[in-house]
C-alpha cells in the first residue's frame, strides 16, 4: 500500500517527477492572466509550500492543478526543500530523499 501522501493525487502531481511531467504536458500553454489572479495563485503556492498540501481546499488545489507555471514551481520547490519537517508534509524526507510511512 502507498504511503498516505502518495495516495493524494494532488501531492503526486506535485512531487512525483513522472506524474508532474505528464500533468504539465497535458496543461495548456501559459495564458496571460490578470495581475490579481496571478498574485492569488502565487499566494496559494506560497501557502502550500509553507504549510503543506493539507492547507489547501479542494478548490484551491484545482486552481493550482490548472496552472502550468505554479505546478512546475511547486514541483521544483518541494524537491529543493531543506526543511525536513516541511518536506515530510509532501511525503518527502528532505533533500534528495523520499519519505516512506
Amino acid at each position: 500500500m502507498l504511503p498516505v501522501a502518495e495516495r493524494d493525487g494532488f501531492v503526486r502531481a506535485v512531487v512525483d517527477p513522472f506524474v508532474n511531467a505528464l500533468h504539465c504536458t497535458l496543461l495548456r500553454k501559459r495564458r496571460s492572466l490578470r495581475p490579481t489572479i496571478r498574485a492569488a495563485r502565487r499566494a496559494l503556492t506560497e501557502r502550500a509550500l509553507a504549510e503543506g498540501p493539507s492547507a489547501l481546499t479542494i478548490r484551491e488545489r484545482r486552481v493550482l492543478l490548472s496552472d502550468l507555471e505554479m505546478m512546475s514551481e511547486l514541483h521544483r520547490e518541494v524537491w529543493h526543500m531543506e526543511d525536513v519537517e516541511r518536506a515530510k508534509l509532501w511525503g518527502r524526507a528532505g533533500p534528495g530523499q523520499t519519505a516512506r510511512a
